[in-house]
C-alpha cells in the first residue's frame, strides 16, 4: 500500500472555506489547468467527505494542515491555530497540525509556539514572513526569538518562501534562508513551495547547509522542476518531502503525475512519507 504525508494540505473544513482560493473557484480551475491538472471533486463541492475518499483512493494518506496568519490580505489565509486543532481532533488518523505563528508581536509569538506544541500537540510551526501586514525577510531580526525557540525545543519550522511569498520576488531568494540556516544549524528548516522560482540558489544553499529541507509542491511542475528531481535522485534523498498544495493541486492527480517525474525508486518512500515521519516524529 503506498504511504504518503502531505506537509501542505487545506481541507474543505471551517476557516479554509473563506480562503480565496476555495471561494474563487473560477481563479483556481484556471490555475490547475496550467498545471495540466482539474480541480478534484471534494474542491469542487466543498467536501471533506470526499477528500477522504480520494486520500484513500491512494493509499495511506495523512495531511498536515497549518494554521494561517497571513495579515497583508486575509483572503489569502487567516486561520487560528484553535480551529486547526478542533479540526484536527475530529480526523486524528488523518491529520497532523502545524502552528502558525504571526512575528508582528513576539511575547504573543512565543506564547503561540508553546500552545502549539505542548497544549495543541502540534508538530511543527509554520512562519510565512513574507505576508505579515509589514512584511519580512526570513533572515528579519524579529523572527530570531522564534527560531532560537523552535531550535531549543527541538522543533521544525516551515518556512512560505516560494511562489506568493511576499510583496516581489526577493522574499524568495534563498540566501535569506541560508542566513537562518548558519545562525542556527540545529534548527531543521522546511522551504514551503520549494523557494520556486530561485530553484538552482535553494539546491546550491540545501547542499551546503545539512539543516535545510525542501518541499517543492506545485513547483515541481513549473519551469526548473526537473532541478528538485535531480537534487532528490543525488544529495537530496533524506531532505526533500512530499506536499500538494492542496486543493489548488488536487491530491489524486498531482500524485500521478508526481510518479512520472523521474525520482528513482529506492527514493520514493523517503520523499512520500519516511522523512516527514521522522522529521515531525510522527510514526
Amino acid at each position: 500500500m503506498v504511504k504518503i504525508i502531505d506537509i501542505r494540505f487545506r481541507p474543505p473544513l471551517g476557516s479554509f472555506l473563506k480562503m480565496a482560493m476555495y471561494e474563487n473557484k473560477a481563479r483556481s480551475a484556471e490555475m490547475a489547468k496550467a498545471k495540466g491538472l482539474e480541480l478534484a471533486p471534494s474542491m469542487l463541492k466543498d467536501s471533506m467527505e470526499l477528500l477522504v475518499q480520494e486520500m484513500d483512493s491512494i493509499g495511506s494518506y495523512v495531511g498536515c494542515v497549518s494554521g494561517l496568519k497571513r495579515g497583508v490580505d486575509l483572503k489569502w489565509g487567516w486561520i487560528e491555530n484553535d480551529e486547526v486543532y478542533e479540526i484536527v481532533k475530529k480526523y486524528p488518523k488523518r491529520l497532523v497540525g502545524v502552528g502558525a505563528i504571526d512575528a508582528s508581536e513576539r511575547r504573543k509569538a512565543l506564547d503561540d509556539v508553546d500552545r502549539c506544541i505542548n497544549e495543541y500537540g502540534f508538530k511543527a510551526v509554520v512562519i510565512e514572513p513574507g505576508t505579515h501586514k509589514i512584511g519580512m525577510y526570513a533572515d528579519d531580526r524579529r523572527l530570531y526569538p522564534i527560531y532560537s525557540k523552535c531550535a531549543d525545543m527541538g522543533i521544525p519550522v516551515f518556512l512560505m518562501v516560494g511562489g506568493n511569498a511576499g510583496p516581489d520576488v526577493s522574499y524568495s531568494d534563498p540566501v535569506h534562508v541560508e542566513h537562518v540556516a548558519v545562525d542556527f544549524p540545529e534548527l531543521k528548516i522546511v522551504i514551503i513551495h520549494g523557494a520556486w522560482p530561485w530553484v538552482t540558489h535553494i539546491l546550491h544553499v540545501a547542499y551546503r547547509r545539512p539543516n535545510i529541507y525542501i518541499s517543492a509542491d506545485v513547483s515541481m511542475l513549473f519551469p526548473g522542476g526537473d532541478q528538485y528531481v535531480a537534487a532528490v535522485n543525488s544529495y537530496l534523498s533524506d531532505r526533500f518531502l512530499y506536499s500538494t498544495a492542496c486543493p489548488l493541486t488536487p491530491i489524486v492527480g498531482y500524485f500521478n503525475k508526481f510518479k512520472t517525474l523521474g525520482i528513482k525508486e529506492e527514493y520514493m518512500d523517503k520523499v512520500l512519507y519516511k522523512n516527514t515521519e521522522k522529521l515531525l516524529k510522527c510514526s
